[in-house]
Order: C-alpha cells, then sequence, then structure tokens
C-alpha cells in the first residue's frame, strides 16, 4: 500500500517546488481555524498510512507535535529535508 506523503506548509512558507510532484500532497494553512484545515487534509484518505511533515516556524513545531508528525523548519533546505524525510534521497 503507498505511503501519503503530506507536507502542511503554516504561514508564509512556501513549497513550490514540491507542487507540481504527483507523490506528495502540500497543503498551506493559516487562519485562526488551522487546526480544523489540518483535520480536512488529513481525512481526504483515512486508508493509505502516511508520513506527515510540518514546515515553518513555532506554529509548524507545535502542530508537528500535536499530530504526530514531523517538524521541518522553513529554511531554503526545506525542500531537500522533506525529500530525505520521504526517502526520495
Amino acid at each position: 500500500m503507498n505511503t501519503r506523503k503530506i507536507a502542511i506548509c503554516c504561514g508564509a512558507s512556501s513549497l513550490k517546488g514540491l507542487e507540481n510532484r504527483s507523490d506528495v500532497e502540500v497543503y498551506y494553512v493559516d487562519g485562526p481555524d488551522i487546526e480544523l484545515q489540518v483535520d480536512m487534509a488529513l481525512l481526504n484518505d483515512l486508508i493509505r498510512p502516511l508520513k506527515l511533515a510540518f514546515v515553518g516556524g513555532d506554529l509548524a513545531k507545535r502542530l508537528a507535535t500535536a499530530y504526530y508528525g514531523t517538524w521541518i523548519e522553513d529554511t531554503p533546505s526545506a525542500i531537500e529535508d522533506l525529500l530525505a524525510f520521504w526517502g526520495f534521497r
């Protein structure tokens, strides 16, 4: 069974290089209902296992802890860090 590879970008983070890949899912969340936005992204497919990463600053770090995901700091190497986390590198 294929594992869903999900990146949730918090705030101003941008993962433009990943948006066109068919083997990953990129979601942008912001605003007062962030938890609802994350929940809706995760509810798209409840069958397959997932590798979940949150990209950004302190908010992303807090969400990664709350959702048992991995935190990737929003740095110039964030895309490479995500690809390594998902096993593409």
